[in-house]
């Protein structure tokens, strides 16, 4: 899979969890469930930190995701 087609795969993803857990009463909390939090702050962590983070939330909902049965 090239950068583009990862990108695209990991936008339905996102598009697919923001779905069904938005809130507008909620924004802040509704789009991230206890699984996802990262801990520590991200203020605190370097660039490399931080990239891995997300790699590491995003690995996490995709999971998610298919377990729910859910294909992007």
């Amino acid at each position: 899979m090239n950068q583009v087609e990862a990108f695209q795969h990991a936008l339905a993803e996102t598009i697919a969890w923001c779905a069904l857990r938005a809130t507008p009463l909620e924004p802040e909390s509704s789009l991230r469930s206890l699984t996802l939090h990262s801990q520590p702050s991200m203020d605190s962590r370097s660039i490399d930190e931080r990239k891995q983070a997300v790699a590491d939330i995003a690995a996490m909902r995709a999971m998610l995701l298919r377990d729910a049965g859910i294909y992007t």
